[in-house]
């Protein structure tokens, strides 16, 4: 009797052992990858400036998408060993942290990478701009002239500045105070844009000091103007608000307004801010603006 129940305890010791290895297997540790920032690089000449506000990550692996991280980044990847990647540079579209998209004008970056279980892999990936881009409108406030012309409704100029620029030696700037209560400036080419949903974007970088507590009055506003055979209409596509006296970088997706004007024989890019007599003197400083879309095939 003894030696029954004897081995009744090892068989329920065994069992319970067993037990444990299927209720907690062994857990595989995953190798992570780390990316802080990108590299942008870009023809100076043909391109314009290099500046970028790259938000996001978008990572495939083998042809799968692994995730999408906000950068700063480190995650883990379970799939070790030899690995195909795809980085893809993202953006908040139109400023917006709900709309976040692969910034399709940017080429994306491939490599094979060997990942090994419980170490990191720091990289910094380096993209440019496509070569199938239209460059429609560049300006950097660096030469004499400007690409933009104000408007008849317009009290105050846009001028060159070098207070406080972005890069290089110049920036736009627009001063509004109790003489000089509105601005609105428009480009002096006009654009020829495609409105069959053909990706195009305005980048800027900007900085305003505008008061928009005062909700309506003060304004900073990028939109088009759409020329067709009977009239001129104005749409404004996005009003910006004000940066704390930091320069910001925006991405502005024209594509769906544009879509409204089929009948558009061309377009202007329009900048335009007001403010209350009585509210305090507002400064905006804008720099590398850009109109961006594809090539014609």
């Amino acid at each position: 009797m003894r030696i029954i129940y004897f081995f009744h305890i090892i068989f329920l010791l065994f069992f319970s052992l067993e037990s444990c290895d299927i209720i907690n297997p062994d857990e595989t540790i995953p190798a992570t990858i780390t990316i802080d920032s990108f590299i942008v690089s870009s023809d100076i000449l043909t391109q314009g400036s290099n500046s970028s506000k790259i938000t996001d990550v978008w990572i495939n692996i083998d042809g799968n998408l692994q995730g999408i991280y906000e950068l700063p980044a480190t995650f883990p990847v379970l799939e070790t060993g030899d690995r195909a990647l795809i980085i893809r540079a993202g953006i908040k579209n139109n400023g917006i942290a709900a709309s976040r998209e692969i910034y399709e004008f940017y080429n994306w970056e491939e490599m094979d990478i060997t990942l090994t279980s419980g170490e990191n892999k720091h990289i910094t990936p380096q993209i440019s701009y496509k070569d199938n881009l239209n460059f429609m409108l560049i300006e950097d406030f660096e030469d004499p002239g400007l690409k933009f012309v104000t408007t008849e409704k317009s009290d105050t100029d846009l001028i060159h500045s070098n207070i406080d620029v972005f890069e290089g030696y110049r920036s736009g700037m627009i001063v509004l105070d109790s003489n000089h209560t509105f601005f609105e400036c428009k480009s002096y080419d006009s654009l020829f844009l495609p409105v069959n949903m053909t990706k195009v974007y305005v980048e800027m970088d900007y900085k305003s000091d505008l008061d928009l507590n005062y909700v309506g009055n003060n304004q900073f506003a990028v939109g088009i103007f759409a020329t067709t055979s009977t009239s001129v209409i104005q749409d404004p596509v996005i009003y910006l608000n004000e940066t704390g006296g930091k320069w910001n970088k925006i991405y502005i997706d024209l594509t769906d307004f544009l879509n409204e004007y089929q009948t558009a024989l061309y377009f202007h890019l329009f900048i335009g801010a007001n403010k209350e007599k009585s509210f305090p003197d507002a400064q905006i400083s804008i720099d590398n603006i850009k109109v961006i879309t594809y090539q014609d095939e």
